[in-house]
């Protein structure tokens, strides 16, 4: 019973034809007919520091999208190899057409690569059960335009690549997905340099019970940006006192990290919590300080002081650099 049917695809390199920076592989002296796209791309928006990729493939001849289903999977990489996100695509609905879209946010001085795998999938298949030793229940798919052609050739074209069918003999075939090759792109996506500069306000918020004995607690939002403004993405940070600061609501020492952390998000925000310990002994106790959020910069270890702030931190009111609240924006420098 014969119940799927699949085209085939070759897919031959014989040059490059760039355009508006795109390149395209097509094949040679190949008999025209029904064939399957696979396209890839990425881009950087500065403006959001976001990364986007998209990936399809196409079936665009009607005679093979009525017996084989579109799939992609793409990943997105950045320059160290260490995936970020993916996505599967597939064709459910029988169109001939799937495609898949990721987004990561940037981080500066790194390359992203979209890496996207297009297959066929056959829907036409026989099943029967084989009675004899080893007894089993098998499928066999149906390839009949031969796109298992390409499988095994390891084809990783960048951008796109247009696959012909290599002929019309019919296969049959165990798995129904047929595996017709990768593309990929990077060529736009290298995000540029951003040197962390200072720091700006999003967010600041009280809780009147935030230390859980009564006492406030302010939760400060900070973006670190570069010199226009613009946010860096992730980077080490470390908050340095210049000492040990004594907090005289449960007469204990603060001590800040020594060592550089990821505190900061890939949008390039972190969280600062200010309150006092517990119990306190009056409503005035607390702990007062000049802090220095400072960046670890990579290449040599170097801590850069990005914004000084003196804080004010007390069992009944909390301040910053003289502020009960900063308004959104704020922008603090060292």
């Amino acid at each position: 019973m014969k119940a799927s049917i699949l085209t085939t695809v070759l897919l031959a390199l014989v040059c490059f034809l760039i355009v508006a920076e795109k390149a395209r592989a097509q094949i040679d002296g190949t008999p025209e007919g029904p064939s399957i796209d696979g396209y890839t791309s990425i881009d950087y928006d500065p403006d959001t520091n976001t990364v986007t990729a998209y990936s399809e493939t196409d079936i665009p001849h009607y005679g093979v999208r009525s017996v084989y289903d579109a799939y992609v999977y793409m990943s997105v990489t950045n320059d160290s190899g260490a995936i970020l996100a993916s996505d599967i695509g597939r064709d459910y609905t029988h169109i001939g057409f799937t495609s898949v879209t990721v987004q990561v946010a940037g981080d500066p001085t790194t390359t992203y690569t979209a890496n996207a795998t297009h297959k066929a999938r056959t829907r036409l298949y026989d099943e029967y059960y084989q009675d004899f030793y080893p007894y089993r229940y098998i499928i066999d798919y149906w390839d009949d335009y031969f796109f298992g052609f390409f499988e095994g050739q390891y084809i990783n074209e960048p951008w796109f690549y247009h696959f012909f069918r290599p002929g019309t003999d019919p296969v049959t075939r165990r798995s129904p997905y047929i595996n017709l090759g990768n593309t990929y792109d990077s060529a736009s996506v290298t995000t540029p340099l951003r040197t962390p500069h200072h720091l700006q306000v999003v967010n600041d918020n009280y809780d009147p019970n935030g230390n859980g004995c009564g006492g406030l607690s302010r939760k400060i939002t900070y973006r670190v940006v570069d010199v226009s403004g613009n946010p860096v993405g992730n980077i080490s940070i470390i908050e340095d006192f210049g000492g040990t600061v004594y907090d005289s609501c449960n007469g204990k020492n603060i001590n800040t990290t020594s060592t550089c952390r990821h505190y900061v998000s890939a949008d390039g925000t972190f969280i600062d919590n200010l309150s006092t310990g517990c119990p306190s002994l009056t409503g005035t106790c607390g702990a007062e300080a000049t802090d220095h959020w400072q960046w670890c910069r990579r290449r040599d270890g170097a801590h850069i002081t990005l914004a000084t702030i003196d804080y004010r931190v007390h069992y009944n009111y909390i301040t910053a650099n003289g502020l009960e609240r900063f308004d959104v924006g704020t922008e603090l420098f060292p």
